[in-house]
């Protein structure tokens, strides 16, 4: 089933709740009744058709052209935040608790210290996304909006944009591998097995944020700088 602007958004979370994660990256808050997503997208300012290509994208794996490039880098941004500020300080607190006490554990202090060298290299993708990245999609919208010749200010390109995801996956896998293969029992088996779960859920957060700038904000970028999406 596709989502369209009449389709009650309610009802579309409680079919998918993986969708969830996405109404705060977009401005949306809970308590919209029975609202559709047009309308939910109407009063929270989101453009729908963006909307709508992430939403179905995620739900059905469908892939539409109608995403807004900038109405995308907000979104991005957003999620941006919500992994650096909330996602991975809550993971380190719930993994610090589970391994715990870190100071008399060398393997708890190699484990915490590698989820650390992980964030980095999380921290430092964003960050280029959001100062290189998106800032040049800005003003290519910006030059496309004034009648200028798309990025003539810029050689960047997008399909020059090589992404560190590969790297990033590595890293994550060699920290889940230390849990699962090495971590011996240290009275809190529930509670780690919980954090590995939520480093889980994480992880295929992260790979769906990246699909999503692959399959969505890529072609419609491409359509910005006048080439064809392949």
């Amino acid at each position: 089933m596709k989502y369209t602007e009449n389709s009650r958004l309610g009802d579309m979370i409680c079919a998918h709740h993986q969708l969830l994660p996405l109404l705060m990256r977009f401005g949306i808050t809970l308590g919209f009744g029975d609202a559709t997503a047009g309308a939910v997208c109407q009063r929270f300012g989101v453009h729908c058709g963006t909307f709508l290509a992430v939403v179905n994208y995620i739900a059905t794996g469908s892939k539409t052209a109608t995403a807004d490039p900038l109405a995308m880098v907000a979104f991005l941004r957003r999620s941006h935040q919500y992994y650096l500020d909330y996602l991975m300080p809550q993971l380190r607190l719930k993994l610090a608790d589970a391994i715990a006490p870190v100071d008399q554990n060398p393997l708890a202090e190699m484990t915490l210290r590698f989820f650390d060298e992980y964030v980095e290299e999380v921290a430092k993708h964003l960050d280029y996304e959001n100062r290189a990245v998106f800032t040049y999609i800005e003003q290519l919208a910006a030059d496309r909006a004034a009648g200028k010749p798309a990025g003539e200010q810029t050689d960047f390109r997008i399909k020059a944009y090589t992404r560190q995801h590969e790297q990033i996956e590595t890293k994550l896998s060699e920290l889940k591998n230390i849990l699962i293969k090495y971590y011996p029992d240290n009275g809190k088996a529930n509670q780690l097995n919980a954090t590995l779960y939520d480093i889980f859920r994480s992880e295929k957060d992260l790979k769906s944020h990246c699909d999503i700038e692959d399959n969505i904000l890529m072609p419609a970028v491409l359509a910005l700088e006048g080439q064809e999406p392949k």
